[in-house]
């Protein structure tokens, strides 16, 4: 028994260790114009001691290389330019591949890699009818004795540290894809069993690869979906399109890289072309690939939830408001306005799959002002990125570090605020049609911060906004209501909850006196805000926590307020239940809707 006990502890420790090693990074290529690198027989590198005056450096120990082939013919070379694609902002990095047999190469190797491995990129291809491209992954030694780091190419003669090579061979008739088998012969991916994939001069393609170099099956999830990769394989997206090796077979067996090897580096180089060239941006890679570390139901309709047995009735009201009032529809109204406010930690938790299901669920339900709490991992240029495939053109953040909060809307945002100074997330500010909008999201460690971050800032922000002026405020304010007091004080569960929370938890502090604490939402409500839960719904439920956490410690701390002027123009508020935000985030969405 202590056997199995001693393993059984070695599995788990061994499987945190995995989940604390995974990391994403994303690359893009600055905003700034102007020629890298075109001199012939010579590499420009940037790393963290070595920096260049176009290009930003890599994260951690990463190291960028831009080899310039040693051709007798023109050489081509690097650039950025902010002109020629219409995917990424700022500055893309075009590569004009040589004309003769030698290659330019543009890598990023001393990645923090494992066996399974995933990226994303976007390029275009523009003029060139002969030569060819490749993009390959695998392992670099960090020696400068492969291809990824030194002046090799990647011949189909030379044994490679390759997991998976792509190459587009370039003819006049448009790019030919195939993949490169382990035994070096190349599959020609089959247009008859990809009708909607094909390479053409000037269009702008989405290239996503998941590899699994262990020796296991293993799964993982490309828009909610769930895909298995076999051992020692990869599956390629081009555009959202599942690449198919033959009939129902998305696996292509590329491992020339021993099982379990690390991959730690890519490479696109370009050779034998006539003055061709590449357009890249957008460079998302992962040291894993299950994008969704916990799975996200998806249905065609939300099921209705029974009762719950500690939140009763006002469970199943909010999974009812949700599927009739913000379920999918096809004709969105246009006498209301929809505000949504979600918190989605820590910037989705960093897998892609659950943002990229974000952003298809909320494509189907079309709100119309979107606040977000937690956007880490996110920039100004990302987030507007996020927002335009959304369908909202207008998008602003006030930070980039900590928890940043970010404000989405279909409509312009004027008077733009971002406070800091005071709150250790702060506050963003601004105005949509004739509502005030401010979102924030109070420091979670002890009721004093939160009181002096609601006295201090919160509310002398609404004392800065004109009486007769609508305001609605929302986000995160981690305090629980004296309205719902009745829910907490009289259960000793919850109590003993909060009890234990603090004693886990040094630092923090919810009780006064072994009583909750209720004085930061207590002066939002003396401010002459209501909240709008309160307003339409007959029974308490909770916003936190969704269905990925596991504790009972319940809690109603996410709000969306409202003036007495914004009052009369609200028409309905929920917590938003559903499949998907069941297991989103660890906070549930709220939402407002409003008469126009």
């Amino acid at each position: 028994m202590m056997k199995k006990i001693l393993l059984l502890c070695a599995f788990y420790c061994a499987l945190i260790a995995q989940l604390n090693a995974q990391k994403k990074w994303e690359y893009g290529f600055g905003s700034l114009n102007g020629i890298v690198n075109d001199i012939k027989n010579t590499s420009v590198t940037i790393s963290r001691n070595e920096t260049n005056n176009l290009l930003p450096i890599p994260a951690e120990s990463q190291i960028i290389r831009l080899r310039v082939g040693n051709n007798k013919e023109a050489n081509g070379g690097f650039s950025v330019s902010d002109s020629g694609t219409n995917f990424g902002t700022g500055a893309k990095l075009v590569m004009t591949s040589p004309q003769g047999s030698s290659t330019n190469k543009f890598s990023i190797s001393n990645i923090s890699g494992t066996p399974l491995f995933a990226v994303s990129f976007h390029i275009k291809f523009d003029s060139g009818t002969k030569g060819s491209y490749k993009f390959a992954i695998g392992k670099d030694t960090g020696d400068g004795k492969t291809p990824f780091s030194n002046t090799y190419d990647f011949s189909a003669s030379a044994v490679l540290p390759t997991f998976l090579i792509l190459q587009w061979d370039i003819a006049k008739t448009g790019y030919h894809l195939s993949v490169q088998q382990k035994d070096k012969s190349l599959i020609k991916v089959d247009a008859s069993l990809n009708p909607n994939v094909s390479f053409v001069n000037g269009r702008e393609y989405q290239v996503q690869i998941y590899a699994n170099n262990t020796t296991e099956e293993t799964l993982y999830y490309h828009q909610a979906k769930e895909y298995k990769i076999a051992a020692g394989a990869s599956q390629i997206w081009i555009d959202d399109q599942l690449l198919h090796k033959s009939a129902a077979e998305p696996n292509f067996v590329t491992a020339e890289l021993p099982a379990n090897e690390a991959i730690n580096a890519f490479v696109f180089l370009g050779e034998g072309t006539d003055d061709a060239k590449a357009y890249f941006d957008d460079f998302v890679y992962a040291n894993y690939i299950k994008k969704l570390v916990r799975k996200i139901p998806q249905s065609k309709t939300d099921k209705i939830q029974k009762p719950d047995p500690t939140w009763g009735a006002g469970s199943v009201e909010s999974y009812n408001k949700t599927a009739s009032l913000f379920g999918k529809t096809d004709t969105p109204n246009l006498n209301v306005l929809k505000v949504l406010s979600c918190n989605v930690l820590k910037g989705f938790s960093g897998d892609l799959g659950i943002e990229q299901a974000f952003q298809e669920w909320i494509i189907e339900r079309k709100p119309d002002v979107i606040a977000i709490q937690e956007l880490n991992g996110f920039n100004p240029k990302r987030l507007e990125e996020f927002a335009k495939k959304m369908g909202y053109p207008f998008a602003v953040m006030h930070k980039e570090e900590g928890y940043p909060l970010g404000l989405l809307s279909k409509y312009p945002i004027s008077n733009v605020k971002k406070i800091k100074d005071g709150m250790r997330h702060g506050i963003l500010y601004g105005k949509i049609l004739d509502y005030n909008f401010i979102i924030t999201h109070l420091v979670s460690y002890t009721y004093q911060q939160r009181i002096k971050e609601v006295d201090s800032v919160v509310l002398k922000l609404v004392n800065e906004i004109p009486k007769n002026e609508k305001i609605i405020m929302m986000g995160d304010f981690n305090n629980m209501s004296p309205e719902d007091k009745q829910y907490y004080d009289n259960n000793p569960e919850k109590i003993k909850a909060l009890v234990n929370s603090e004693k886990n938890n040094p630092g923090n502090t919810y009780l006064k006196n072994g009583k909750i604490d209720y004085t930061t939402i207590q002066k939002v409500l003396d401010a002459g805000f209501y909240d709008t839960y309160k307003i339409f719904n007959k029974h308490y439920d909770k916003s936190a926590p969704t269905k990925m956490k596991n504790h009972n410690n319940y809690t109603r701390i996410d709000y969306i307020w409202v003036n007495k002027n914004a009052r009369p123009d609200c028409v309905d508020m929920f917590i938003v239940k559903d499949n998907l935000t069941d297991y989103m985030s660890d906070h549930y969405p709220t939402l407002l809707i409003l008469k126009k």
